[in-house]
């Protein structure tokens, strides 16, 4: 079941179509999961897949997997991009993976927090930008990598800390 939780989070940043969570439903239905809305979702045709983000929450509510009915789409998708922006700078603080990569994945999602349109974050955007020009200067070669990587840390616990 944490898979179409999964899912749902792909779809709410745009990393699925709404035309595969008919198969997403179909798939679902063939591991054993039942629900009116799964069914109805899996009998869809890709093509005429207009109305199957709002059964796909149904079927996560059905399922017990999500009881927000009342959070849109987009505002799952602030929620998903914070979560994995905050996840990516606490990797960076433990020293887990590519501080490269993940300078540009922090950077190009506090960019995307900054003007979603429904929620804008614009005190996000000199953030956005901190990382931007760290990730700019690291891929060019500008200055010493490991006073970047400290420069990425100190970012990355402002980040955080926002939150405090």
């Amino acid at each position: 079941m944490e898979h179409l939780v999964d899912v749902a989070d792909r779809f709410a940043v745009g990393e699925l179509g709404s035309e595969e969570l008919t198969m997403v439903a179909a798939d679902a239905l063939a591991r054993g999961l039942d629900c009116a809305a799964l069914v109805e979702l899996a009998c869809l045709h890709r093509a005429d897949s207009g109305g199957a983000p709002d059964l796909f929450r149904i079927a996560l509510a059905q399922l017990g997997l999500d009881d927000r009915a009342d959070v849109s789409w987009e505002q799952r998708r602030v929620e998903v991009i914070v979560r994995r922006t905050e996840a990516s700078a606490r990797r960076v603080l433990v020293g887990d993976g590519d501080p490269y990569e993940h300078c540009a994945v922090i950077g190009e999602y506090l960019h995307q927090l900054a003007h979603i349109a429904d929620a804008p974050m614009p005190e996000l955007s000199a953030l956005a930008t901190d990382f931007e020009v760290l990730r700019v200067d690291w891929e060019d070669g500008y200055g010493d990598p490991a006073e970047h990587g400290l420069a990425l840390k100190q970012s990355c616990e402002r980040l955080l800390g926002r939150r405090a």
